[in-house]
């Protein structure tokens, strides 16, 4: 196999693919060594170093199957990678390396466009068919979640609604002689008070609204790819082998957490360089492991 290095973001590696080859990448690993190097392009400035193909595949990083691991997706599902160091040393220096291709990418001249750089995506319901599901995760598989606001409801399924209160100039609630709070009374045009059938005040109310945490889904991404890496979060009850403490507990937003400097290594994958074309063949799962793969 060969050892695809780019340098910069900026390239984009392009080859001509027939049919039969599209074939055959939709169910293995990209076949480096079956690549002339005459069908490569580059778009790199003449000032950056030129594509460097060769034989030698002893550089290029491969998943070990004998512990767990994860084969992420693209957020179109075209291109399945793992994510990997160049040594079990160095965990935090890690890269996109391509095993999969799903088909779908060719243009109309049949050119494929290796990405220079991809986001992470893995399968979260299993139940939403082979290609939906996808949520984005950070660097440990976790998932990760945004947080947005919902109008809260009863038991019924009704909207809540909270009586709104008069408040003194610097925000603090407003209180009659007895320290009750002094809910504020609708009024009509003229400035009287309003009332029920009963004569008694209608007050002011307004929706009650509560915090969520929603799944980064991509079909849904335009509600959080503006977001931070430090302003996901994620379910630390969703991580192997964690263990409940108080502390954790009594935290206002448990179970999840921000993924702050603190937790770096639940941030997001994000724009991960793609350095290798890896030389190991992908499996897709079938039935309820639908949009998966596997080492194989």
């Amino acid at each position: 196999m060969a050892d695809v290095k780019k340098k910069s973001t900026g390239r984009k590696i392009k080859r001509s693919v027939k049919k039969t080859l599209g074939a055959l990448f939709l169910a293995s690993a990209i076949a480096v060594a079956a690549i002339p190097v005459d069908n490569f392009s580059s778009t790199a400035s003449p000032a950056e170093p030129p594509l460097k193909v060769t034989s030698d595949d002893t550089k290029i990083p491969r998943v070990d199957t004998t512990r767990p691991y994860n084969i992420y997706t693209t957020a179109d599902g075209a291109f399945q990678f793992a994510y990997l160091s160049t040594n079990d040393v160095d965990s935090t220096n890690r890269y996109a390396v391509l095993l999969g291709y799903a088909g779908g990418k060719l243009d109309q001249f049949g050119n494929l466009s290796i990405p220079d750089e991809v986001d992470a995506y893995l399968k979260y319901s299993y139940s939403q068919g082979s290609n939906y599901g996808y949520c984005a995760v950070g660097k440990s598989g976790n998932f990760l979640y945004y947080q947005t606001s919902e109008v809260a409801k009863d038991e019924f399924g009704n909207p809540i609604y909270d009586i709104v209160y008069e408040k003194e100039a610097d925000g603090s609630l407003k209180t009659d002689e007895f320290g009750r709070p002094i809910p504020i009374v609708e009024r009509d045009e003229e400035g009287n008070e309003l009332k029920d059938n009963y004569g008694q005040p209608i007050y002011k109310t307004e929706l009650r609204y509560r915090l969520v945490y929603k799944l980064c889904y991509n079909t849904d991404i335009r509600n959080w790819e503006a977001l931070g890496e430090e302003e996901f979060y994620y379910n630390i009850t969703e991580i192997p082998g964690y263990v409940p403490t108080e502390e954790d507990q009594n935290k206002p937003t448990y179970p999840y957490f921000l993924t702050d400097n603190n937790h770096a290594d639940y941030q997001r994958i994000k724009q991960a360089t793609v350095r290798y074309i890896g030389n190991q063949f992908l499996v897709a799962g079938e039935g309820e492991a639908a949009g998966t793969w596997t080492v194989s």
